[in-house]
């Protein structure tokens, strides 16, 4: 979950002198532009095959329009980035120059793909016998590329371009219709995601509140609110400090982290070392006023599934952390 300032996109012509991408990142995009590639080619070949379109886009009607414009500029970029890294072999990473237009472009290419991938990893989790381990790291994949390519680095402030006929066009690359009901690429979606197992939420009230309404919102295809279960996690967070602290007013976030960890006199203690003690409030303060406040004064739709689980366990820890500490006699709470 992050935060980004609403400054303007800049100019396609905006130069980025040097950036650095990651070797993996790079062969991405490489493997993005080939499918890229296959898609022009597989509908050159349908306008080839029949012969009333063939007729009708003359020679001199495809001189005119650049019929194979399309083809070579990813086959150009393909090149320009196999190029690069083969300068760059024996580094983990590559630096370039390019400019803002080619950033949206690869971005582009780059959730095209992602989408086919979606599809297929759906096509192969309906399949018997398939591991769990497998769909994880297929998903774990997904979700890091994504998260590059919507909030990261220059990735961040880059609109996309619309390369499928309003993001609608079927798509049956190497005559293979991935998805059954022939959905876009554009609209691919993962089916629930089976990394839930891996981290294990022992608070009950936490796993009966929060769990269920996550499996409700991936099993209905409702991804856009899974802020929802990350606001109802931190006011479980907030209404157990209050417990915890025998609090009567409507101390909320930051307030109840002070009241809690804060001070000579904290209401519960966690650590004797003052250290410890003072970062301890620190980080139930950083919770609150980062996680919980963006998730209660605004809505966020592009939360990762596999985000939100991190999130819950790190509530899931904060709660018992705070049932660990000895509560101090003296509290006086309103």
């Amino acid at each position: 979950m992050t935060t980004h300032k609403a400054t303007p996109e800049p100019a396609d012509s905006h130069r980025y002198s040097w950036v650095a991408f990651l070797r993996d990142t790079l062969d991405f995009f490489v493997c993005a532009l080939k499918y890229y590639e296959e898609l022009l080619s597989s509908e050159v070949a349908e306008i080839e095959d029949d012969p009333h379109l063939k007729a009708f886009f003359t020679e001199e009607v495809r001189q005119e329009i650049r019929f194979d414009r399309g083809q070579r500029e990813a086959a150009r970029t393909r090149q320009w980035l196999e190029d690069s890294l083969a300068k760059s072999t024996d580094k983990f990473d590559c630096d370039l120059g390019l400019d803002h237009g080619t950033v949206r472009y690869l971005k582009s290419v780059g959730l095209l793909y992602l989408g086919v991938l979606k599809q297929r990893r759906n096509a192969l989790s309906s399949k018997p016998n398939v591991t769990t381990h497998l769909l994880s790291a297929l998903d774990r994949q997904i979700t890091l590329r994504e998260e590059q390519l919507a909030t990261q680095g220059i990735f961040a402030k880059a609109s996309v371009l619309p390369l499928l006929v309003e993001q609608e066009l079927l798509t049956n690359v190497a005559q293979e219709r991935i998805d059954p009901l022939g959905q876009s690429v554009a609209h691919a979606r993962r089916p629930k995601p089976v990394m839930i197992d891996s981290i294990e939420i022992l608070d009950t009230e936490l796993k009966r509140r929060c769990l269920d309404l996550f499996n409700q919102f991936e099993e209905s295809g409702q991804s856009e609110r899974h802020d929802t279960v990350v606001t109802e996690a931190t006011r479980i967070l907030e209404h157990r400090l209050r417990v915890l602290t025998r609090s009567t007013d409507a101390a909320t976030g930051a307030d109840l982290a002070a009241r809690a960890f804060a001070g000579g006199t904290p209401a519960i203690r966690v650590s004797d070392i003052q250290g410890e003690q003072d970062a301890v409030h620190l980080l139930y303060r950083g919770v609150f006023g980062f996680i919980r406040n963006q998730v209660h004064h605004k809505l966020l739709s592009d939360l990762a599934p596999e985000r939100v689980v991190q999130i819950l366990g790190l509530i899931d820890y904060l709660l018992y952390v705070a049932h660990t500490g000895a509560p101090s006699e003296s509290t006086n709470t309103p």
